[in-house]
Parts: structure tokens; C-alpha cells; sequence
């Protein structure tokens, strides 16, 4: 865009003309005249905005240093991740949770497996559901124009021994039963991380306290749950802003016909890891060669293409590489400007 002007200005130079009318600069013209001339400007410009284009990458590349050390909270190394969606079937309830559970003891029985859940929340996973919570003991807000009161928590339907096998501590009380996660008219019961139990009973203990959904589910089932269990605080996503606690139902009674199926090898490492993926993949096409499953990689894989950690890594390799070549181009500048005016005054 710069280079536009003196190359059409240059394109119809008159020589003689501009030999006897243009004259070279004075060894003694204004010093403070020649330094703010127009091409000294443009350059220094040019350069500010290089340096700019440099800071801004450095910004990015510690913001995905930040984002890759951060402590998810839970152990990703020896973790394989199948995504089954029964929706793109057409599967109906009944038959899609038959399907769920027959996948989930087909992986249970491969060698090296010790531990499998089902859930329909991925961690890292790009994707968030939220709902809000409030004690079951607060005052119901009837005003339509009032603020939504409650807590905002990130939510999950999972299977027993989903903890277990993503490495997340159960710290009190106890997980999930079978009957819970198959009967949808068990008594409603949730699991909460430690960040929403401190949010919802900042001053007492959550154990075995009941909360209920600031908005009654949309199908008419109970809106009012005890707090079950109690565990360690991790992450859904690398945000290192206020995050929202974690909340976790019975599969039965938050039911997702798109489901993640978690399944832990003994072993960490990742070669060993890469290889029990195909043993997954046989296992299910063993049971069904029609299931739908969308993809299956190591868990370590999901976090490596998280997208807000991808986006942080892409901004920091292209502002540098842009303000690399404006940087180079600005000490091109500088010797053009300065050959030119030694030119002139010689």
C-alpha cells in the first residue's frame, strides 16, 4: 500500500524536469525538520507496528504456555475416548441406553482395562451445558424480571465409576448405584465438586444436602436432589478466569442420546495408549457393527485439540511470523531511507 505512490509517481518522472528544479539537501538543513521528515515518519510507523505484532505473539505464546501447564485435575495418560451418538440412528430411548450399557461391558472385559464409565460431558471437549443451582431451602423467585438466582454450574449425566476412571477423587460420601443410573424413578441424587459445594453452602457442609434447579426440567421429573458425593476440583476447560463448579446426575435421569464412553488402561504409555484404541474399536464393532461411534482417540489427544489451547497456539505462530517478515521489512525501510537521503546530499 505504501509502495503505490512513489511507484506512480516514479512511472512518470520527467529526468531533465526534475534534474534542474530538484535539489539536493542542504549538510546544514534543520535537523529537527529532516528527523520528523515524511519517510522517517512512515518508517518509525512501521516499526511501532511490528514491535506491536511481536508483543502481541509474545502475549499469545504465554498464554499457551499458561493454558498447557495448567492442572486439569484429572489423568488423561492411559484414557481412551469413544463418542457414541445414537441420534444419528434414530435410536429411541429404551434401545440406545440397551446399547450404552452392552458397549460399556464390552469394554470392561478387554485386557489391561480397569476402570469404564459413560458420560455426556467431555472435559476439554470444547463443549460446556450449564444449568443454574440453588439449595432447595431458598426462597423461589416469582418476579419474571428478576435476575436468575442460583449458582452456575457446568452439568453432566454420567455411569458409576466414571471418577475413578478419568482419576478424579471422590473425597466424601459415595458414587453413584446401578439401579440410580438405570431407573429413571430412583430418588433423585447429584454429585458436586468442591467448588459448587463451597458456592452453594459456603458456610456448612454440602454432604447430604438438598438443591434444587432454578428452572424445573422441561419434561415435568423432580426438580429437587440430595448431594450424594463430594469430589476433587478439575477442570472442563483451560479458562483461567472464574470458573463454574461441576455437577453431576444418574445417567437415567438426564438422559443424552450423545454419550462419551471413558475406558482406562493400566498402562500410561502413549504407544501402549495409541494401540488400546484399536482394541476398543474391534470391541464395539464386535458387539455392533452399526454402532454409531463418531470418533475414538487417547484422552491426551482431547486436550491437545482443545480449541481455546489451539487458538492460543495458532495466534502465537502467526503474530510472530507476521511480525517477524513487518520487522524485517521495517529495517529494509530504515536502510532505503537512509541510503536515500546520503544519496540526496552526496
Amino acid at each position: 500500500m505504501f509502495s503505490i505512490g512513489p511507484a506512480l509517481h516514479t512511472s512518470r518522472v520527467d529526468l531533465v524536469y526534475d534534474l534542474k528544479q530538484q535539489s539536493g539537501d542542504a549538510a546544514g538543513a534543520d535537523r529537527l525538520a529532516r528527523f520528523f521528515a515524511p519517510r522517517h515518519c512512515l518508517v518509525m510507523a512501521q516499526i511501532a507496528l511490528s514491535l506491536m505484532l511481536l508483543f502481541s505473539a509474545g502475549l499469545f505464546f504465554r498464554g499457551a504456555l499458561r493454558a498447557s501447564a495448567l492442572d486439569p485435575g484429572f489423568e488423561p495418560a492411559g484414557g481412551v475416548v469413544a463418542e457414541l451418538d445414537f441420534s444419528l440412528a434414530g435410536t429411541g430411548e429404551p434401545a440406545a441406553k440397551r446399547a450404552m450399557f452392552a458397549a460399556l461391558d464390552q469394554v470392561r472385559a478387554l485386557p489391561g482395562v480397569t476402570g469404564a464409565a459413560l458420560a455426556t460431558l467431555l472435559p476439554y471437549g470444547n463443549i460446556s451445558s450449564q444449568t443454574r443451582l440453588v439449595p432447595a431451602a431458598a426462597p423461589t423467585v416469582t418476579d419474571p424480571t428478576a435476575a436468575d438466582p442460583g449458582v452456575n454450574a457446568n452439568n453432566a449425566s454420567i455411569t458409576p465409576g466414571y471418577f475413578e476412571t478419568i482419576g478424579v477423587r471422590l473425597l466424601r460420601g459415595r458414587d453413584f448405584s446401578p439401579g440410580e443410573t438405570s431407573d429413571k424413578a430412583a430418588p433423585r441424587v447429584a454429585i458436586v465438586d468442591e467448588l459448587l459445594a463451597k458456592q452453594l453452602f459456603p458456610t456448612g457442609d454440602a454432604l447430604g444436602q438438598r438443591i434444587r434447579y432454578t428452572q424445573p426440567p422441561a419434561d415435568g421429573s423432580p426438580s429437587e436432589m440430595e448431594i450424594v458425593g463430594i469430589v476433587a476440583e478439575h477442570r472442563h476447560g483451560i479458562s483461567t478466569k472464574r470458573r463454574s463448579g461441576l455437577f453431576f446426575v444418574p445417567l437415567a435421569q438426564a438422559y443424552s442420546a450423545d454419550v462419551f464412553l471413558h475406558t482406562r488402561f493400566a498402562t500410561k504409555d502413549p504407544a501402549t495408549t495409541a494401540a488400546a484404541v484399536e482394541q476398543v474399536r474391534s470391541a464395539l464393532r464386535a458387539l455392533d457393527p452399526g454402532l454409531p461411534v463418531l470418533q475414538i482417540q487417547p484422552f491426551t489427544r482431547v486436550l491437545e485439540s482443545n480449541l481455546a489451547l489451539w487458538i492460543r497456539q495458532i495466534g502465537a505462530v502467526l503474530f510472530g511470523l507476521f511480525g517477524g517478515i513487518a520487522l524485517v521489512l521495517a529495517v529494509v525501510g530504515v536502510y532505503g531511507v537512509k541510503a536515500y537521503a546520503l544519496a540526496r546530499r552526496t
